[in-house]
């Protein structure tokens, strides 16, 4: 009610729609108001409607509304306006300031700043100012400068008020119904006064002005269009629009008219209706809104697509000849190239079905067939059966066929003539060789048939029949078409065969896979409009390369889902949407087809929104769940789908297709991607791109810092643990070691008496024989070779010399008693002063052989000692003598318990020294007496490097 009084009461309801408006949205599809004070077309591309209900978005399929229940201040929403921050503010009628950001309403309520903005009714205009800054235009003239931070009240003329404001850097140029402010900071600097009441509209650089005197049109300092008309006066004018072509629409009291910017001409594109306003959408339709009529579409072609009529209960019909029949219970229409012709025969409230007609005659079945001659007004009916195609030959002449007949029907003023024309042999009851369809080729006067199993070329009037083509019972025909200078022949298998005309050659046989071809008919020279299982396609045919014909889906200039039949007669089309017959030329198909556009509305990372849509940030999680969120704009794309891939240094991803608008991505592993988006429509024309940046940050227990750190941990304690199990294994052998040169010392203690013990006695045999000089000489050996075992005897290891030398003075000490009968052979092969033995090694065997292998009653008792290099640092000692052998000496039980006792001494020395060591030994005593000779024989394998090794171990 507020509304109608600012509109001076323009409510002169609309009477009858005469529209070429391809769609019309009222409450019944989902509008929220039929009163629509305005329309508008953001930045998005989205279309918003002002209504007494709310403000309304329109993506072309689904709406969403907005309401005091939503946030926003007031249900009567004037107009709308989008400033440089893509806010989108709602021009209410009570003045309370709000806007819609990202699908969210901002108000005083959630918004501080808004709440320093007064509440004045109501807001008529709106304008971007410097920075970021809004000039707000009230009714009455008042006028607000909104910055971030403050808030300045213009003074303005009393008793007017403001229809257009403009800010041209630096100046705020105010246009009021009796003439023009121009202010420079705030400041009022110019006034210009004009007489009577104008009003004026802004559209960038396009200023629209009305007046009592008509309207005038500048595009910046330049008057495109001036008239004085009273039908588009200040009285009479609502709203005024420039498209992008400059051309002008008014939206008056008494409908939408429209001036040609090339002709200047003025037509009625909407009578009857009080327009409010009017706005192009992204792909350049129009949108108009009423004041009691909801909203109404036009395509931009709309001078090109001429509404005819509404369908009503009316249906059309095809002869098969391309005469095409628009047939109701009022009135019978022939509908030709250039439009409708009415029929004026007395059957049309029968029930009856057209079915081709000539000036003079019209068959027409109901439900016999008849003719009707149009000059005497009289039926004649037919004497043959109801022909399934009719085909009008001349001004008295048809031919219809039916089974495998064509009849030819001669028509005088009283009665038909009717010639049977037999096109093939099979029998009437048989379904091979039956005519499926029959083409007329006018120019050339040639009647092309089809048949179930062959195509055939009539020569009219003699009918000279010839044979084209022949088919398998694999591929049987099913329809014939005409297609400008071809015939084309579409089969079960949805193979396309062409034929020329000219020549009667087959030009190409091609397959449209994926889609059954129920009809096809010709555009131009080599594109036809085909109806299939999945709707209307256009398709393109190259005779000369088949494997370059194209399918595609008819999108413009009506959306494909909306169509509900196609009739191409001549040049043009009559194409039936959604019950209205629209009528245009064959070239507007598909013409432009304009790329789709889409948005992302929302995204959800593993559950949370985010409000950033263009970068996203995952840290600590293991998961990568990203939901997106799209919408398109549905004005020209019957059906969109999307596509999808993602990419990085690393993974070049490949292109996923969605049907929905909703879906899923899951990143392959931790990194910095981007997300490519784009639009896909059904002939696979694409949108521009969007990107999304999304940088995957692994938890903090995956990261290479974290690894290393754990690595460099893990690594120090095995460190610790090594060094204390190093420790604890060095601390062991170095008790073990001690252990075994207590151990040994006590050994060779327990040797160096036994030795002792050996010597004394021969000390005492010598005395006993008075032989003192050699008693003492032998005393003074044996000191010397006391206090040389003693000292070797401080050590668990000594030199491989000593124990030689040691056994050198042994055997001369022996020879002082025995006269020189021992004779001592030393081979050593290693020369190497780094090979040590444990004392008395050597010694012990030596020593052995002389108490227990050497015989007074010998003469050449020798002992050899042979010393080689082994593999592997061992080395080989072997002890000989030829003495009185191991047998001999056992006979004798203290010699073989002595004996007995220094060899397991040795052995035990040797066995833990190499156990320590973890080394090899052996050591074996031998009669040589199996091998044939006398003696005994020593034969010990021991580790050279001993020395070594102990150096190691300490």
């Amino acid at each position: 009610m507020r509304y109608r009084l600012l509109l001076l009461t323009i409510l002169l309801c609309g009477t009858a729609l005469c529209s070429l408006g391809n769609k019309h949205y009222t409450v019944s599809n989902a509008l929220i108001s039929n009163t629509v004070y305005n329309v508008y077309c953001d930045s998005r591309g989205y279309m918003w409607f002002a209504t007494d209900k709310g403000a309304s978005r329109f993506d072309g399929k689904n709406f969403k509304n907005y309401t005091l229940l939503d946030g926003i201040t007031d249900n009567s929403v004037l107009n709308f306006f989008e400033d440089k921050q893509k806010r989108l503010w709602l021009l209410t009628y009570n003045g309370s300031s709000c806007y819609i950001k990202n699908d969210t309403v901002f108000n005083a309520s959630n918004t501080p700043s808004l709440k320093k903005i007064p509440g004045r009714s109501f807001i008529r205009v709106m304008c971007d100012g410097p920075d970021s800054s809004v000039y707000i235009s009230y009714n009455q003239g008042s006028i607000i400068h909104v910055g971030k931070d403050t808030i300045n009240v213009l003074q303005t003329s009393p008793n007017s008020y403001v229809s257009a404001l403009m800010y041209v850097k630096p100046n705020l140029i105010v246009y009021g119904d009796n003439g023009i402010l121009i202010y420079h900071h705030d400041t009022v600097i110019s006034k210009y006064t004009a007489p009577g009441h104008h009003t004026t509209f802004i559209y960038g650089d396009k200023v629209l002005t009305t007046s009592p005197e008509g309207i005038q049109f500048k595009h910046g300092n330049r008057i495109v269009y001036r008239c004085n008309n009273d039908t588009l006066s200040y009285n009479n004018v609502i709203r005024l629009y420039a498209d992008k072509e400059n051309n002008i629409f008014c939206c008056t009291h008494t409908g939408l008219y429209f001036i040609d910017h090339k002709t200047k001409e003025k037509s009625c594109i909407l009578s009857d209706i009080p327009t409010t306003g009017i706005y192009q959408d992204v792909y350049d339709n129009y949108w108009v809104s009423t004041l009691n009529d909801g909203v109404f579409y036009f395509n931009k072609e709309f001078n090109n697509i001429h509404l005819l009529k509404q369908m009503d209960n009316d249906y059309i019909t095809n002869s098969g000849n391309d005469q095409y029949f628009l047939a109701g219970r009022e009135h019978l229409f022939k509908m030709n190239e250039n439009g409708l012709d009415e029929i004026q025969i007395p059957i049309y409230k029968l029930k009856y079905r057209p079915i081709c007609s000539t000036p003079e005659l019209f068959l027409y079945s109901a439900p016999n067939c008849y003719i009707y001659n149009k000059s005497t007004g009289r039926n004649i009916i037919l004497p043959t059966a109801y022909p399934k195609t009719c085909i009008a030959y001349s001004r008295d002449t048809f031919f219809c066929y039916s089974n495998n007949i064509i009849s030819r029907l001669t028509v005088n003023s009283r009665q038909v003539e009717d010639t049977m024309l037999i096109v093939s042999d099979a029998p009437r009851n048989n379904y091979k060789g039956k005519i499926l369809g029959t083409q007329y080729d006018s120019l050339n006067h040639n009647l092309y048939v089809l048949t179930t199993d062959k195509l055939y070329k009539h020569e009219l009037p003699t009918f000279k029949q010839y044979t084209l083509d022949s088919f398998s019972i694999l591929n049987t025909p099913i329809r014939i078409f005409s297609f400008n200078e071809k015939i084309i022949i579409l089969t079960n298998t949805n193979h396309i065969i062409v034929y020329d005309k000219t020549t009667s050659s087959k030009r190409c046989d091609m397959v449209i896979a994926d889609h059954a071809i129920l009809d096809l008919f010709d555009i131009k020279d080599n594109q036809a409009i085909t109806y299939t299982n999945d709707g209307y396609y256009l398709l393109t045919v190259n005779i000369n390369a088949p494997w370059k014909n194209t399918f595609t889906k008819v999108e413009y200039p009506f959306n494909e889902s909306d169509i509900t039949s196609m009739y191409p007669i001549g040049r043009n089309i009559y194409c039936n949407v959604n019950g209205s017959l629209y009528f245009f030329e064959k070239k507007l198909i598909n013409k432009k087809i304009s790329k789709p556009f889409f948005y992302i509305d929302g995204i959800t990372v593993n559950n949370t929104k985010s409000t950033d849509k263009n970068h996203l940030l995952i840290q600590n999680s293991t998961n990568s769940n990203i939901h997106l969120s799209l919408s398109s704009l549905y004005y020209n794309n019957a059906h969109i789908r999307y596509k999808y891939r993602i990419t990085s240094e690393k993974h070049a991803g490949q292109w996923l297709l969605s049907n929905s608008e909703d879906f899923n991505i899951t990143l392959p592993d931790y990194g910095h991607y981007t997300i490519e988006l784009k639009a896909v429509t059904e002939n696979n024309n694409t949108s521009s791109s969007k990107y999304i940046s999304v940088q995957w940050d692994p938890p903090f227990y995956l990261t290479t810092w974290f690894k290393i750190l754990a690595a460099i941990l893990i690594i120090d304690i095995m460190i610790y643990a090594l060094y204390r199990y190093n420790r604890k294994r060095r601390k062991q052998h170095e008790s073990e070691l001690k252990h075994l040169q207590l151990e040994n010392k006590a050994i060779n203690s327990l040797l160096n008496p036994h030795f002792i013990f050996n010597a004394i006695n021969n000390i005492q045999n010598l005395v006993n024989q008075h032989a003192s000089d050699d008693a003492n000489d032998y005393l003074a050996m044996l000191s010397r070779l006391i206090r040389q075992n003693i000292e070797n005897l401080q050590y668990s290891l000594i030199p491989l010399d000593k124990e030689l030398n040691l056994i050198h003075n042994y055997i001369h000490l022996q020879n002082l008693r025995f006269g020189g009968k021992i004779k001592l052979e030393v081979f050593n092969a290693i020369e190497d002063d780094t090979v040590y033995i444990p004392p008395l090694l050597i010694h012990t065997f030596v020593e052995n052989a002389v108490v227990h292998g050497f015989n007074a009653q010998l003469t050449n008792f020798t002992i050899a000692i042979t010393i080689t290099k082994l593999p592997g640092d061992y080395m080989s000692i072997i002890i000989t003598d030829n003495g009185i052998g191991l047998q001999n000496a056992a006979s004798r039980e203290s010699v073989s318990e002595k004996s007995s006792l220094g060899i397991d001494m040795t052995r035990k020395r040797v066995e833990r020294l190499s156990l320590f060591y973890k080394v090899d030994y052996d050591l074996q005593v031998s009669d040589r007496k199996t091998t044939g000779a006398e003696g005994t024989e020593v034969r010990i394998k021991i580790f050279s490097k001993f020395r070594e090794l102990l150096n190691n171990k300490a």
